[in-house]
């Protein structure tokens, strides 16, 4: 129908041929989401999903160790963000992903897989690399490095400094932890980042850890996958996984910062 104020409308039969259109398309993309998972299960395959820090640097020599005792085991990882990652494990695209905080859904089970510290980095000749710790907020004459895509306890740090009275300085954003590292190591200020990622230019002196009180701040890592729907190769894996979470504990802790 035409309305002369309102352009074209539907009409009650229009409406309701969309209506089943929709309910008809989302039927057929549920139904090559099974298709595809059915597809995974009955080959060995997992699809997997996690931050990009994670799958680059944690997952391989986890991956590693199983294929050694599987040969046929196949793994897909996708990177992105949490709720990204989340979505497509809901839909069955993933079969299981690794988040930085806790998952709690109704159709999902999970469970923590490490605490990773996230620790401020300087300089070897940074004033607060030596010392008693100094009160956080030593970080307000501190210029922060950011990275694009930030841990979410970056946002804790904003919010505290916040309380406190003070805004975080920031040097120009960076897209990589590489360049996070590169810039500091240049003298151009600090960064936030994981323990794992800079422990060998800390024990190479190239870079030191800062004594402030509040960090390092913990980070959670964990595994979630769908409470229903988990393949044989999916749940061995991610039987493999949880059984390695106190060696990620110990590959992901910082040491103690107590002078």
């Amino acid at each position: 129908d035409r309305n002369p104020h309102k352009g074209v409308q539907l009409t009650e039969a229009g409406q309701r041929m969309l209506l089943a259109g929709h309910v008809v398309f989302e039927g057929l993309e549920r139904a090559m989401q099974d298709v595809h998972a059915l597809k995974r299960s009955t080959e060995g395959q997992v699809a997997f999903g996690s931050r990009s820090y994670f799958s680059d640097h944690l997952l391989p020599p986890l991956f590693m160790t199983f294929k050694q005792q599987n040969p046929a085991f196949e793994l897909t990882v996708d990177r992105g963000k949490r709720d990204n990652l989340l979505h497509a494990l809901r839909h069955r695209r993933l079969d299981m992903v690794v988040v930085d905080g806790a998952v709690e859904e109704p159709q999902l089970s999970g469970a923590q897989l490490a605490r990773m510290d996230m620790v401020l980095i300087g300089t070897p000749d940074h004033p607060l690399s030596t010392g008693e710790p100094a009160p956080f907020d030593a970080l307000a004459l501190e210029r922060l490095i950011p990275r694009s895509q930030a841990f979410a306890v970056l946002g804790e740090v904003e919010r505290k400094a916040s309380n406190i009275g003070f805004s975080l300085q920031t040097g120009w954003e960076v897209g990589s932890m590489e360049a996070q590292i590169d810039a500091v190591r240049n003298g151009l200020g600090v960064a936030l980042v994981p323990y794992p990622a800079v422990k060998r230019h800390l024990d190479a002196g190239t870079l030191a850890l800062l004594r402030i009180e509040g960090f390092p701040m913990t980070l959670g890592w964990f595994l979630a996958w769908r409470t229903l729907d988990v393949s044989i190769a999916a749940e061995a894996f991610i039987q493999h996984l949880l059984n390695k979470r106190a060696c990620l504990d110990a590959l992901c802790t910082a040491p103690c910062m107590n002078a």
